[in-house]
């Protein structure tokens, strides 16, 4: 995918079409996973309790048949970040806002 239609278009339509079997709310929560943001975190930016983040991430592992939370990881990496890295810059500028940014760096 060229630079420039990567820059047209929101991380997360470039994400969700990457990973058809997760719903935007699912895909969002993983990215967050797989990058490492606790779960307490992820819960406060995406407005979710910290539960319905856990039962995402159960819900990602079946859909995307997968065992472990490591195998998640992989696979959100692998599939998007390995693929293009400006996609994960991309991400972090349109879908994290700048106070959670914040918030990472007191974890």
């Amino acid at each position: 995918m060229s630079p420039q239609l990567i820059q047209k278009l929101p991380a997360i339509t470039l994400l969700e079409g990457m990973f058809p079997e997760l719903s935007t709310n699912q895909l969002k929560v993983c990215v967050f996973y797989a990058m490492g943001v606790p779960y307490d975190a992820i819960a406060q930016n995406c407005r979710l309790s910290p539960e319905t983040v856990r039962t995402y991430l159960k819900r990602s592992l079946k859909n995307l048949n997968l065992e472990g939370y490591d195998a998640l990881r992989s696979a959100v990496l692998m599939r998007t970040f390995g693929n293009d890295s400006n996609l994960l810059i991309v991400f972090y500028v349109q879908i994290m806002p700048d106070d959670f940014v914040m918030q990472l760096h007191r974890f």
